[in-house]
């Protein structure tokens, strides 16, 4: 049988061992919780402080799982880079959604600053208000519905990811709210506003230098004509807009261009 390494102690009753990890003085505990096996340190060099400082951590950890606790608690910054990082995986794998981009800044700009410090199993109702109002002070104004809907969407996100990590329960997720102003609707465009539109869009593609420059407020100008003359939106309808779509006919004598794509049809 071979020789216990003089580096490897166990604890309350073989459940738990003390080891070291190169390059560091501080004894580490691995002990078993919820299925898993699991790593800490005890911060502590000498073996009866650590033996003490593992008993604490081990003991803590075995209460948590009995009352259905997390038995891991991690800073809200650590579980927001993870949440982060799946969303950029997902979409180097061409899964990703374009409000992505919407929800990491919220995340980097807003939620982060905020939470950062807080253990993401410690925040509760009353730090969500608090947040609520510190973001107004930061953004001078009441956000709108839909601003609220992506941060919502965003912090959803990161608790998601603490729940499939085990570093919160259910329970522990705290209410989101959306007390955003409704945004209202810009009122249609008059004839005299295409006017407008339409000759200030031409000079201003005039006063672009020669190649690149012209060549791109020219697309823009062409597609910003599309949207207005035919009422297609910006968003899904017209980024996903194809030559297929395009058709040519003939009524009463006039030709015309039909646009055949339809913003619910599947792409």
């Amino acid at each position: 049988m071979p020789q216990k390494s003089d580096e490897t102690v166990h604890i309350l009753e073989g459940k738990a061992t003390l080891f070291k990890r190169q390059l560091t003085p501080h004894w580490h505990v691995r002990y078993k919780a919820h299925g898993k096996w699991l790593r800490t340190t005890t911060h502590c060099e000498d073996l009866k402080d650590a033996k003490d400082k593992a008993v604490d951590l081990v003991t803590n950890a075995w209460f948590r799982e009995r009352n259905n606790l997390p038995v891991i608690s991690k800073r809200f910054t650590t579980v927001a880079k993870l949440a982060i990082n799946r969303m950029r995986d997902l979409e180097k794998a061409k899964q990703g959604k374009a409000t992505y981009k919407t929800y990491i800044q919220a995340i980097e700009s807003y939620l982060i600053p905020f939470f950062g410090n807080h253990n993401i199993d410690r925040i509760d109702n009353t730090l969500m208000r608090q947040f609520e109002q510190q973001r107004i002070v930061l953004m001078k104004r009441v956000p709108a519905a839909s601003t609220l809907n992506n941060h919502n969407s965003a912090l959803s996100r990161v608790f998601d990811e603490a729940l499939e990590h085990g570093y919160m329960t259910r329970t522990q997720v705290p209410l989101i709210r959306n007390d955003g102003i409704k945004s209202e609707r810009r009122p249609d465009f008059t004839p005299e506003d295409y006017v407008k539109l339409h000759r200030g869009m031409r000079r201003w593609v005039k006063k672009a230098r020669k190649g690149n420059e012209s060549r791109l407020r020219n697309v823009l100008r062409e597609y910003v004509l599309v949207l207005a003359n035919t009422g297609i939106r910006a968003g899904t309808e017209g980024m996903n807009l194809k030559w297929q779509h395009i058709a040519n006919f003939i009524q009463e004598g006039r030709q015309y261009l039909a646009l055949a794509y339809s913003g619910d049809r599947d792409r």
